[in-house]
């Protein structure tokens, strides 16, 4: 064994000694178990006690204005104010939703056999894969528009092509009666 492994070994049974003498010998001091007077006359003689101090004691003026507000009957449900505020935050989400959406740009299209992929930002997707760190899931690929929306919702948001013109501008792209992109 090594020097290490001595130490190690000897602090163990020095511990273990130490543990066995406590148990063992020296025991200690053991409390005392307390045996509680039972029967109601005590009860009460207890309850008694309890509410002679408690009402010699007067709570101060802070104390007496938070229980007067306590027992005041609520003028309006403060729970109902939570539920609207909910309602109205879903409305605003949905609307945020829609805004989030359109700050996509739909700049490509590529079909290789069955498999479609849409460019989106400058990166390409197939469907079912999210389009950004909002959740926003790519739901449908066309050659003139993509379907953008959340999982478990049917709210979806369309966004048409973009092109490069000429001169450099990003422009939307038209559907051809023949349903080509022109």
């Amino acid at each position: 064994m090594t020097k290490r492994e001595k130490i190690i070994v000897s602090l163990m049974v020095a511990s273990i000694f130490y543990g066995a003498y406590e148990l063992l010998l020296a025991g200690g001091d053991q409390p005392e178990i307390v045996h509680k007077a039972d029967g109601p006359a005590q009860l009460q003689q207890f309850v008694g006690d309890v509410a002679t101090s408690l009402a010699k004691v007067k709570p101060s003026a802070s104390l007496g204005a938070v229980i007067k507000a306590a027992e005041t009957p609520w003028a309006q449900d403060p729970f109902l104010q939570q539920v609207i505020s909910m309602t109205t935050q879903r409305a605003r989400t949905a609307d945020q939703d829609a805004r989030d959406a359109m700050n996509h740009h739909y700049t490509g299209f590529l079909q290789m056999g069955d498999r479609r992929l849409a460019i989106v930002d400058g990166i390409e997707f197939e469907i079912g894969e999210e389009i950004d760190a909002r959740g926003h899931l790519l739901k449908r690929i066309l050659p003139t528009y993509i379907e953008i929306g959340r999982p478990g919702t049917e709210e979806n948001f369309t966004l048409p092509l973009e092109e490069a013109d000429s001169a450099g501008s990003n422009a939307a792209v038209e559907e051809r009666t023949d349903g080509t992109a022109r």
